[in-house]
């Protein structure tokens, strides 16, 4: 019996067949929105320092402070999503956003 040569199928679907697709695919489907989940739940916790700091003033911060690097996080992010788009344009010529 002779095998015949079977065609392997794409597990990302059959859109996601140059590495920008890849590339987008990645960030729209797994990082942005871990990144929100994440994002979500450390400015929850930050608020929850600050609402139980009790008037004292370093626990205040404490809270203030997370919920402050959360939101330099999350533009850090941003801005380097927007640079990887930029250069996606430059180099492969693509236009994404």
């Amino acid at each position: 019996m002779i095998a015949s040569a079977q065609e392997l199928k794409n597990p990302l679907g059959e859109q996601v067949n140059t590495i920008n697709k890849l590339v987008d695919t990645v960030l729209v489907f797994g990082f942005i929105p871990f990144l929100g989940v994440a994002a979500l739940i450390s400015v929850l916790w930050g608020a929850f320092q600050w609402i139980t700091a009790g008037g004292s003033k370093e626990r205040i911060q404490l809270g203030r402070n997370t919920i402050l690097w959360v939101v330099l996080g999350l533009l850090l992010a941003f801005s380097g999503f927007v640079l990887l788009q930029f250069l996606l344009q430059i180099f492969l010529n693509i236009a994404k956003v």
